[in-house]
């Protein structure tokens, strides 16, 4: 049962940027992208393990697939210029978070190497989204021109986005985290992506109901857009029906 606390976190996000999106879109997601940016790190599976069976679930896997959620709906609303300082923003939160956590850890406890570890998973964290962020949207961009299908497109990009985050981050933080060579590390991942699967269906209802219940505020899918050669992610701010 303890599983559907994931579904319930993923009802909230939905529910809070259905109620917001039409009048405080910008808000909302500004909003909902930092708080699942900065939390994603906090309550994650080794801090606040959620054990079913010998899967170990952490609120990461859908807090943070949100966070992705969320900045792929900057850019298909706003451009580019948006979606960066949304960026921008989410990762200052987090390395914000990462200095008082590590002040806070120094004045409490004194020096450790477990706190500075707490602070580099962070500054990795940051690494592996920024990434994980241009991944995402330079492939979005790319699908539009191609003209593929909108839901078909955002199941590939959060996908692949969430792929090169977990490489990334994993690269950077496993070798004093968890060994990869565990059964441990293994079942942890496949919890992680369980949870990401979960959070992905109810981004797809989420873009459904925008679609369909809310017509005159479906998300903008450009098929063409002049794309600079050395600027693969554009400002797609002018909206132009299919």
């Amino acid at each position: 049962m303890k599983i559907l606390y994931l579904f319930l976190f993923c009802v909230i996000g939905s529910g809070l940027y259905l109620i917001f999106q039409k009048k405080f879109r910008s808000s909302i997601l500004y909003t909902l992208a930092i708080g699942s940016a900065c939390n994603a790190n906090v309550f994650n599976s080794a801090k606040f393990p959620i054990k079913i069976g010998d899967f170990v679930f952490g609120m990461e896997s859908v807090v943070y697939m949100l966070f992705l959620f969320c900045v792929l709906m900057m850019f298909a609303y706003y451009g580019k210029k948006d979606v960066i300082t949304l960026i921008v923003c989410s990762m200052g939160a987090i390395i914000f978070a990462a200095i008082i956590e590590l002040i806070a850890g120094i004045a409490a406890y004194g020096f450790s190497l477990e706190i500075l570890l707490d602070f580099l998973t962070y500054l990795s964290s940051c690494i592996a989204s920024i990434l994980a962020c241009l991944a995402m949207l330079s492939l979005f961009h790319f699908l539009r021109k191609k003209k593929v299908n909108l839901f078909l497109a955002v199941i590939l990009v959060l996908i692949v986005a969430s792929l090169v985050e977990s490489i990334v981050f994993n690269a950077c933080t496993s070798s004093f985290k968890i060994s990869i060579l565990t059964r441990e590390f293994w079942m942890r991942i496949a919890a992680l992506y369980m949870g990401k699967a979960i959070s992905l269906v109810f981004a797809l209802i989420t873009l459904v109901v925008v679609n369909f219940a809310f017509k005159g505020d479906k998300v903008p899918y450009i098929a063409e857009v002049p794309t600079p050669v050395l600027d693969p992610i554009v400002d797609t701010s002018e909206k132009v029906e299919e």
